[in-house]
């Protein structure tokens, strides 16, 4: 990977504040702990099997991030790697799968595939000046995105369990139970 390159001066109190640019925040060796930023709910979810001082966390840009301003390569090197980050939009959907996106992120795929704005709620009629529909249809629409978050979440902890326990079974770790 060519060093990163800062796009934006230092700042103007160096004596209390630097910009420092390390290459090692953008790698990760392992898949095994996503972190995921529910940046709707703020919310950090992380690791199937919890947290010990010392754990290496990895972080998907592309799952809130539509369109970075400085994409890098992902020096991973794990089988699942997705190559070069450079925020969803930019990415083939397939390398998208399985893993968790941010509610803007989703409506932006959509946007994208469909070619129109996505409106989950257009069968609600939007009353001219209604106040109060337009707040419960901010309200209704809030719900179904964190119920939309923690199915996608659920989901990529048990697949992630699933997993984990069949390599603790090839390694012999787990008896096998069936």
């Amino acid at each position: 990977m060519a060093p990163l390159k800062p796009h934006w001066a230092q700042p103007s109190h160096p004596d209390i504040q630097q910009v420092i640019v390390n290459d090692a925040e953008f790698t990760s060796k392992s898949l095994s702990k996503v972190t995921i930023l529910d940046t709707a709910n703020l919310e950090i979810l992380a690791g199937p099997k919890g947290l010990k001082p010392g754990d290496e966390l990895t972080f998907f840009y592309p799952s809130t991030e539509w369109d970075m301003a400085q994409p890098f390569d992902c020096l991973c090197q794990s089988a699942s790697c997705r190559g070069t980050i450079t925020g969803a939009q930019g990415m083939d959907p397939r390398k998208l799968e399985g893993y968790w996106l941010s509610g803007h992120v989703r409506q932006m795929l959509e946007e994208k595939n469909t070619g129109e704005a996505a409106n989950a709620h257009a069968d609600v009629p939007d009353s001219v000046g209604d106040t109060t529909a337009q707040l419960l249809r901010a309200a209704l629409a809030k719900a179904e995105d964190a119920a939309s978050k923690a199915r996608a979440a659920l989901d990529g902890y048990t697949n992630t369990m699933l997993v984990s326990l069949e390599d603790e079974a090839a390694k012999g770790a787990v008896p096998n139970t069936a």
